[in-house]
């Protein structure tokens, strides 16, 4: 919402703040997509600054024609001056998951030095957890069953907007993207040994409290930049990339997408963890993680051979 508002304010209100909405041709219209990727100067700044990326026009495209909609449906205009105006062709880049190995070796670094970020990461790699969603968590949404599975449901979001602060939402794709997931063992009992320290710290206060806080009794939520950051200066000190890419909360989605094909799950099941409302998102996670494996299977077709030096062939007669 405050990234909607902020691309609003910057590129659209400048030049269809005061125009009138019929006059919005199809060609004014596709000249304005063409001038946002284009480099602009700024005054002020000696170097322009590069156009927008081809989904950030797009995402514009998205916003004008919701407002115009919304305005044709209020009777605010007579008619949509964008209706017949074609989304800007973009392509979303490749899902680039974290490594197994390289993400494991960051959640030891994690859990020896930050435990805080080492849970947010563990949520995030098990569950598939928006970083919105992560920081709207309270302790109310972690269930603890005996004899069952442990659950977390993600119910919300939480924003922090300037000027403002924290403001709850619904999850990034509404009402489809709440759920319930159960998770494994080692996480359960860092839970709830968690949940059972922060009793011992609040024993008179009200015990719905924010998981990830600075406060002791979890009444405020952290903000998401500071977790952000706390995970970022471990992974920068102990150089843990994956791929040429640093391991963040939101690169954690595509590693359980990742996960969940290399398992065998299908692109349904992963539809429904992940909680995306298309599943063109969950094919592309899922055809990325094809493309890996395909890349890798050479290698167990190679380790087949014999290793060089673990035998010796006999000596010809």
């Amino acid at each position: 919402m405050y990234r909607e508002q902020k691309r609003y304010a910057r590129h659209v209100k400048p030049v269809f703040g005061e125009r009138k909405v019929e006059s919005m041709t199809q060609k004014y219209v596709n000249d304005f997509y063409a001038a946002l990727r284009d480099e602009r100067k700024v005054p002020g700044e000696a170097t322009p600054r590069p156009g927008l990326a081809p989904a950030s026009v797009a995402r514009i495209h998205e916003m004008i024609g919701a407002m115009c909609t919304w305005a044709t449906n209020a009777e605010l205009i007579a008619y949509n001056p964008v209706a017949n105006v074609k989304r800007p062709p973009f392509t979303l880049p490749a899902s680039n998951p974290p490594e197994h190995q390289v993400l494991d070796n960051l959640l030891q670094d994690l859990w020896r030095s930050d435990r805080k970020p080492w849970l947010a990461v563990r949520i995030a790699a098990t569950t598939g957890a928006r970083r919105s969603e992560l920081i709207a968590l309270r302790w109310n949404d972690v269930e603890f069953r005996p004899d069952r599975p442990t659950l977390i449901r993600i119910e919300r979001g939480l924003l922090n907007v300037p000027h403002i602060g924290f403001v709850e939402t619904d999850t990034k794709t509404g009402v489809e993207g709440t759920g319930s997931i159960v998770v494994d063992p080692e996480l359960s009992d860092v839970l709830r040994q968690e949940w059972l320290d922060f009793l011992e710290v609040n024993k008179s206060a009200h015990k719905n409290g924010y998981l990830f806080s600075d406060k002791a009794d979890g009444s405020v939520a952290r903000h998401p930049d500071t977790l952000s950051t706390r995970l970022r200066k471990v992974v920068d000190r102990n150089g843990k990339v994956s791929g040429k890419r640093r391991i963040t909360l939101k690169s954690l989605r595509a590693y359980v997408a990742s996960e969940l094909e290399t398992l065998g799950n299908d692109a349904t099941t992963a539809q429904a963890v992940l909680r995306h409302k298309s599943p063109l998102t969950t094919q592309r996670h899922y055809a990325a993680a094809r493309i890996r494996k395909q890349r890798e299977s050479t290698v167990q077709v190679g380790q087949q051979f014999t290793k060089r030096g673990r035998s010796k062939p006999k000596d010809a007669d």
